[in-house]
């Protein structure tokens, strides 16, 4: 876990309450989600999320193609502050994360009606529940925001990065997304094919015809991938036992979560720990569990010996 990722995450949470602000994240390395809350890993307002779950392919393709394309550019050209006018009417403030010149992503605030477009006429009227918000009301955030970014980041070490076990997905198909949703948010317990084919809302045989299609993995092999995924961030981030740590990751038991490891990271869940802790003591962070108790603290000289075998 990055603890001021946490933290700063946390604090937006309450600031988003007091002053009627919706936060999301938008990061170049998707990992870094499971460090903010829930809430902010998606665009949560009701509008957003007809719009991304319900209506056209082609508008959700879209939604992905700004904030991970046009945004991200726009951002790295102009390294501060600027607003978003969606596609579909709606407006936002974005604010450029950058720690020690490297771009991690765009944390966003809004969300509201753009006063110069119009939304689409099926959501008409969730469009027009947004809050109205004129271009110089948002920017007077640009200052309070980048300050606390700021505060908060600008000592942050970044966790060594690796390849992901799952690529990021433009999945064209909803109905294929909204299993995906359901897969993500059942991870810890055992899932039939058949209720992700339900959650989607066709049939069995045309989920198991269009997920590998969407997705590029077969069923069985992506959610062997979401469930070792998420074990590995708990092996690297805790010190939980591996039998928990399978527990919690919807693995039958500890022996098979080690044959999943073996088949996908190459490496055992104990050697993996060993080794992602003797990167982050050469590498100078400090790394925090769940209950925010320190791990491993690295030292920035780099002249820390590695972790013997107890």
């Amino acid at each position: 876990m990055i603890a001021e990722l946490k933290s700063f995450s946390m604090l937006l949470e309450n600031l988003g309450r007091a002053a009627g602000l919706r936060f999301a994240w938008h990061f170049v390395n998707m990992e870094y989600k499971e460090d903010v809350v829930e809430s902010q890993r998606s665009h949560s307002c009701l509008f957003c999320r007809k719009i991304k779950l319900e209506f056209s392919r082609t508008f959700l393709r879209k939604c992905i193609q700004e904030h991970h394309e046009y945004e991200f550019l726009q951002a790295l050209k102009l390294r501060k502050p600027f607003i978003i006018r969606c596609h579909a009417g709606a407006m936002e403030l974005a604010v450029p994360i950058f720690i020690r010149e490297e771009f991690i992503g765009i944390l966003t605030a809004g969300t509201f009606r753009n006063p110069g477009a119009s939304g689409y006429p099926e959501y008409e009227a969730e469009w027009k529940a947004l809050p109205v918000a004129h271009e110089d009301e948002l920017m007077r955030w640009e200052k309070v925001l980048t300050d606390l970014a700021q505060q908060y980041l600008s000592g942050l070490n970044m966790p060594p990065r690796r390849t992901p076990l799952l690529e990021q997905m433009l999945c064209s198909d909803t109905r294929i997304l909204k299993a995906v949703i359901f897969l993500q948010r059942n991870l810890t317990r055992k899932i039939m094919v058949k209720e992700a084919a339900k959650s989607a809302g066709i049939c069995l045989s045309r989920f198991l015809h269009l997920f590998p299609q969407e997705t590029g993995y077969s069923f069985s092999d992506y959610l062997q991938r979401l469930r070792i995924e998420h074990a590995r961030r708990l092996v690297e981030g805790s010190d939980l036992p591996f039998g928990e740590i399978a527990r919690r990751s919807g693995i039958p038991s500890q022996s098979r979560m080690g044959v999943l490891f073996h088949r996908y990271l190459n490496v055992s869940p104990r050697e993996l720990r060993k080794r992602y802790r003797n990167s982050l003591r050469t590498s100078g962070i400090i790394l925090y569990d769940f209950r925010n108790e320190i791990l491993v603290r690295g030292k920035p000289s780099g002249n820390q010996p590695p972790e013997q075998d107890s």
